[in-house]
């Protein structure tokens, strides 16, 4: 995935606060917590599971982005 395309995913540009950032994958993510999946159809399940997923991602390539060291 590329830098423009996480920035994408995430719904942020590159000016976009890092706070605002990890809120955003939060929110994603949190929608494929058990607890809200067993409330969905299974198509829907995989749905938000594959999307967590890119947003973690998404994530991931932006903090290797912006912060290159960061271990």
């Amino acid at each position: 995935m590329s830098v423009s395309e996480a920035y994408q995913r995430l719904q942020a540009a590159p000016s976009t606060s890092w706070e605002t950032i990890e809120e955003t994958r939060q929110r994603v993510v949190q929608q494929s917590h058990p607890e809200n999946l067993a409330k969905v159809s299974e198509k829907k399940r995989v749905e938000l599971v594959i999307e967590a997923k890119r947003a973690n991602l998404a994530y991931e390539v932006i903090r290797k982005e912006r912060i290159p060291n960061f271990l």
